[in-house]
């Protein structure tokens, strides 16, 4: 093959497209089990028992353990709020899973793209193939999951004030 036939020949095959096509629900995920493991964290620390035994049988509530209750809810709000923005913003990362790379210049450009606004070569647009789920069915074996890391941190949270 000489060098000038290299120059004229047309890549065809583009670069697959990412497997991370539905990236938005990935993060939304994330997001969800941020805002579960912060709620479990605040309301778990709701029924932190906060006071010591004192002679007489008597009890009185013990400052360090109120304060470290007041911790655990800020870390259970700020995470639960972190989670809340994580799954708000998840939906602006559906944008770029259109994208493939120009075979001339490597330039992130749009699928259905007929010329490449970096090099303005002349491409063929291809089709994307078709996510597993459309975003309206329940995948199912996320939720267990999710319901299983649930369940976990909180039997985790429970032993570790036992």
């Amino acid at each position: 093959m000489s060098s000038c036939a290299f120059m004229t020949q047309r890549f065809e095959p583009y670069p697959s497209v990412s497997d991370f096509s539905d990236r938005g629900r990935g993060v939304k995920i994330i997001g969800y089990i941020a805002i579960a493991i912060g709620i479990i964290f605040a309301v778990s620390a709701l029924f932190m028992d906060v006071t010591v035994a004192a002679g007489d049988g008597y009890r009185v509530n013990n400052l360090g353990l109120m304060s470290s209750r007041q911790n655990y809810m800020i870390f259970g709000g700020f995470v639960a709020i972190a989670g809340l923005i994580i799954t708000l913003v998840g939906d602006k990362f559906k944008a770029s899973a259109t994208s493939v790379k120009c075979p001339y210049c490597a330039e992130l450009i749009n699928s259905e793209a007929v010329k490449c606004k970096h090099c303005g070569s002349e491409i063929t647009p291809i089709a994307l193939p078709e996510p597993k789920y459309n975003g309206t069915q329940i995948a199912w074996d996320r939720v267990l999951i999710l319901i299983g890391g649930i369940v976990a941190v909180a039997l985790l949270f429970g032993a570790m004030h036992d």
